[in-house]
């Protein structure tokens, strides 16, 4: 599982620590919250029922509800801190490193819930005819949706939650609260979340280092370090590819090429005198990164290569 994610592997001596504190914050989590298709769905219920947890679809009687087992599941947590505490501490070691799981604080009623996760969960963006299912309930996503909802889209969120929590790429624990209750602004109506073009690109682009991980890890998979790394390797990519997009590296492919570059030569690669030319023409829109790489010549490949730790040289990944 781990080598899905682009999480620190957390220690499980750590675990009970972690799982202290969501249950004995300030505001306590009510609820766990767990994307299914990322976890082994049949192994959570079966501890759900072990430990006391009644788990239900959250999407149950809306449209999404035909997503089934691999949709996302509500858990109840206890009232008592102590057995809140085993019951959360029994989730994370299901789920972590996965992006499966966050903690809803919240006091409403189940179906109220259910119906905004079901506004959550199908998305129509401005330019598209068929809406998409936004897979809020994935922590990969849901940092990156909080941050671009509109203050009306937050106020239908606040409506319900009061708090929403998860673990951070380096362990650490987040906790993030509405503050549309403070602006006294009206809340969405829409049955589903309706998101501007420039909502969904934003999304998009927060998506693409776990999209570049992936790469790496199916294509290159000896630049990918061991799991407790892959949240710091996660900020590096990231890092890279926003240098990336100072020299309009833009296609995926090419931004794909140059964090491998990165990782093999160097994050200052670019900086190689030979190399300017190719980076005056990727800028004025000349060609592509990928376009041009073939017809570097041997002496560039051979400084590429002198770039790299002498025990790694040979054929650049």
């Amino acid at each position: 599982m781990s080598s899905l994610y682009a999480n620190n592997a957390l220690p499980s001596t750590g675990l009970p620590i972690l799982a202290a504190t969501i249950a004995s914050s300030e505001s306590p989590a009510r609820w766990a919250l767990i994307d299914a298709a990322l976890v082994d769905a049949d192994r959570v219920r079966a501890a759900c029922a072990r430990h006391g947890m009644s788990a239900v679809a959250a999407y149950a009687g809306s449209e999404l509800s035909a997503y089934g087992d691999v949709g996302v599941l509500l858990v109840y947590l206890a009232d008592d801190h102590n057995l809140r505490a085993k019951q959360v501490l029994t989730l994370l070691e299901l789920a972590v490193p996965s992006t499966a799981l966050s903690w809803v604080h919240s006091s409403v009623d189940v179906k109220q819930l259910q119906r905004l996760f079901a506004y959550l969960g199908m998305a129509r963006v401005e330019d598209r005819t068929q809406p998409i299912h936004c897979r809020f309930a994935d922590t990969r996503v849901l940092p990156a949706l909080l941050t671009e909802l509109t203050t009306a889209q937050l106020a239908r969120v606040g409506q319900c939650i009061d708090g929403w929590s998860w673990v951070a790429r380096q362990g650490q624990y987040v906790q993030w609260q509405p503050s549309s209750r403070e602006t006294g602004e009206s809340a969405d109506t829409h049955e589903h979340l309706h998101l501007t073009v420039a909502q969904f690109r934003a999304m998009r682009t927060a998506a693409e280092p776990d999209a570049i991980f992936m790469m790496l890890c199916e294509q290159t998979p000896s630049l990918v370090p061991e799991a407790d790394e892959r949240g710091d390797f996660y900020l590096q990519i990231e890092r890279i590819l926003q240098v990336a997009s100072r020299f309009n590296v833009h296609d995926l492919k090419s931004r794909l090429q140059f964090v491998v570059l990165s990782l093999s030569c160097g994050e200052d690669f670019h900086t190689l005198p030979e190399l300017q030319a190719t980076w005056d023409g990727v800028r004025a829109g000349e060609f592509q990164l990928v376009d041009k790489m073939p017809l570097w010549g041997n002496g560039i490949w051979e400084k590429l290569e002198y770039r790299r730790p002498e025990e790694e040289r040979g054929v650049l990944p």
